[in-house]
């Protein structure tokens, strides 16, 4: 009698932990999740600071792909339909501290700015966590594997 309820406690925790791995690795999958205090503090940075070239909503310009004529390219959007998501945290980070000449290349010019002079650390942060507000769930997960191997600083 007393073997078969403790079969019964152990499948009943052994169950348990299998249910909350799976949930775990669920949610891992789908992003990290947003600190919703550190989005409306990078909303207010993201307004003052980004939002005159990027857009309000992190819509970005028309025909931001399409290269202008001194070869840099128009603020391209910010949320799921543009490329930022596709950036490691660590990246975004020195893009925007750093601006766009660290893709600079002969066929290429950056209009992008550097904020490292006018934007702290933790600031930067808020920003790139206010941008992934911006984003969808798969969105999300794809940036949280590539930010693994690059993540903030």
């Amino acid at each position: 009698m007393r073997s078969r309820w403790v079969w019964w406690l152990f499948s009943g925790v052994v169950i348990v932990s299998l249910m909350g791995m799976g949930l775990w690795l669920f949610m891992q999958e789908r992003g990290q999740p947003i600190d919703r205090r550190l989005v409306e503090e990078g909303r207010g940075i993201y307004k003052a600071n980004c939002a005159q070239c990027h857009g309000l909503r992190g819509e970005g310009q028309p025909n931001w792909q399409q290269q202008n004529a001194d070869t840099t390219y128009p603020p391209p959007p910010h949320d799921s339909t543009g490329h930022t998501w596709h950036h490691s945290d660590g990246l975004l980070y020195r893009i925007v501290r750093d601006g766009g000449k660290i893709y600079e290349d002969p066929s290429f010019k950056s209009a992008m700015p550097a904020f490292g002079d006018r934007l702290n650390p933790e600031e930067i942060r808020a920003v790139i966590i206010y941008l992934k507000s911006l984003w969808g769930a798969e969105e999300r997960a794809f940036q949280a594997k590539v930010s693994l191997e690059d993540p903030f600083p």
